[in-house]
């Protein structure tokens, strides 16, 4: 009995290993109003090298390096609404998009009437572009899109025959035609041939993928009346070639993306395509202020300033790259990986060591840190806070910290090289003293940054005024002391 336990065990978790992905009717986004925004790119003439990658079971599929500037739409409309829905009752999913669902492309798209029900995703007809003219399509039997539920080696035949008729224009063979047709004829396959995982810009997702073979023929055909009986020309002819289309589709999510081959190509493992579309979803990262600030450190030893970054988008957000300026970059430099990931609604740490080698104060200096959110500046500029001794030294006092912000002494006053500044801080923060003319201009920021809460002592060196009384300010956390002291020259 132990072994039998044992035995069912080891198959229930086998079972869960491989358990395939499964696309039901509630995952085809059908809501009006919703819009799908996708990274694309087009070349019919040269194509564009992709990685189609492989079918099977528990397959992964990574497109999260196709970004590209061009995005295009889908969006969805109400079928009550739809310019064609009388023609098209039983449609319950009217989609407004550039691309055929099945890469069956009449026209230069337009609107495409579907349903979705429990035992199938079919279309009805596609109103398809032509210049400025707008053509309606009805298939005599609806094309079936996707079997519901749709999961690993489900197979279906494609094929279709419709046409639409019209007045014949004047300019058309000297007006000699009454009327044209426009003939469609198409045939191919379609099949569930993988399911795994696919990553893209909202990170990892369970997906199926679809392959759909398809071609067929196009003709325009005019009719006439001659002595009596009607007659046809046939005086456009083209061929839709065969070509390749897979779609990966996710619960909830639909489509995520689609490689289409270019046209006349026979090959299912094809590594060109016309055309190519991925899910676009963005992150939306927050980047805190204040700037980055490192505090107090002294020469020879390290210290570490962080800050956290959100990210309340759908998409993964990323920091790829950190630049430091004013030559800081043998002193500084960043703790994590660098590309730093963020996934959606969540946050990650931005950690940099700086190990000063001199007595300095990082102010201005800057980082910028480049991302991936399309929503804000990037790069993003950050200012750098912290300091040397030197530059904002703290004496202990047996713990005690000062009451109130102060500006203790200026020595000696009047001073004529250099003077020493001895000032208390209450609580640690972003601090600045500047020297400033009796007219309120400032003529030298003496320091700043984060400094700690005690009391700091700076030495002022200066030999670039004239003789004169200055003030000396000092600012932090919303306060401001000033003391005057006298330059002799």
């Amino acid at each position: 009995m132990p072994f039998l336990n044992l035995a069912i065990f080891l198959i229930l978790i086998a079972s869960q290993a491989v358990a395939q992905v499964v696309i039901r009717p509630r995952d085809i986004p059908s809501i009006p109003g919703t819009v799908l925004t996708y990274y694309y790119s087009s070349d019919t003439a040269n194509g564009i090298e992709v990685d189609v990658g492989e079918g099977g079971e528990n397959r992964h599929w990574d497109f999260s390096g196709y970004a590209f500037d061009e995005v295009s739409n889908d969006t969805l409309i109400d079928p009550e609404e739809a310019p064609e829905h009388e023609t098209y009752p039983d449609a319950n999913r009217v989609i407004i998009s550039p691309s055929n669902e099945l890469g069956i492309q009449i026209g230069t798209g337009g609107i495409q009437y579907e349903a979705v029900t429990d035992t199938g995703w079919y279309m009805f007809g596609v109103v398809g572009g032509f210049g400025e003219i707008q053509l309606p399509f009805e298939f005599p039997a609806a094309l079936k899109i996707l079997p519901l539920p749709a999961e690993y080696e489900d197979e279906w035949d494609i094929a279709a025959r419709f046409e639409i008729g019209m007045v014949a224009p004047d300019t058309l063979l000297e007006g000699l035609l009454d009327s044209i047709y426009i003939r469609v004829a198409i045939g191919g396959f379609s099949s569930i041939d993988g399911w795994g995982v696919v990553t893209y810009s909202g990170g990892d997702l369970p997906a199926i993928r679809q392959h759909i073979s398809v071609g067929g023929n196009l003709s325009v055909v005019g009719t006439f009346t001659l002595f009596g009986r009607r007659m046809e020309q046939e005086v456009f002819r083209q061929d839709i070639q065969t070509n390749q289309t897979y779609r990966w589709l996710s619960p909830a999510m639909g489509e995520i993306a689609r490689m289409t081959s270019m046209l006349g190509e026979a090959d299912p493992d094809f590594n060109r395509a016309s055309s190519i579309r991925v899910r676009r979803v963005v992150p939306d990262l927050a980047f805190p202020d204040p700037p980055l600030a490192f505090g107090l450190v002294h020469v020879g030893n390290s210290g570490v300033a962080q800050f956290r970054i959100r990210n309340s988008g759908e998409g993964v957000g990323s920091v790829s790259r950190v630049i430091f300026s004013g030559g800081l970059e043998n002193e500084i430099e960043v703790i994590n990986e660098l590309p730093m990931v963020i996934e959606p609604d969540s946050s990650a740490l931005l950690r940099c060591l700086w190990s000063p080698t001199v007595e300095k104060s990082l102010w201005p200096n800057t980082i910028t840190i480049t991302h991936n959110d399309p929503g804000m500046e990037n790069p993003l500029v950050v200012t750098l806070q912290g300091a040397t001794p030197d530059f904002a030294s703290v004496e202990p006092d047996a713990g005690r910290l000062p009451s109130r912000l102060s500006l203790v002494s200026v020595s000696p006053n009047p001073f004529n090289s250099s003077a020493t500044i001895r000032f208390e801080l209450p609580l640690t923060g972003f601090t600045t003293l500047t020297i400033v003319d009796l007219n309120g201009k400032t003529l030298r920021t003496i320091a700043t940054g984060v400094m700690l809460a005690g009391t700091h002592q700076l030495t002022l060196h200066e030999d670039q005024i004239s003789t004169g009384v200055y003030l000396i300010t000092l600012e932090t956390a919303g306060q401001r002391v000033v003391t005057s002291a006298v330059y002799l020259k």
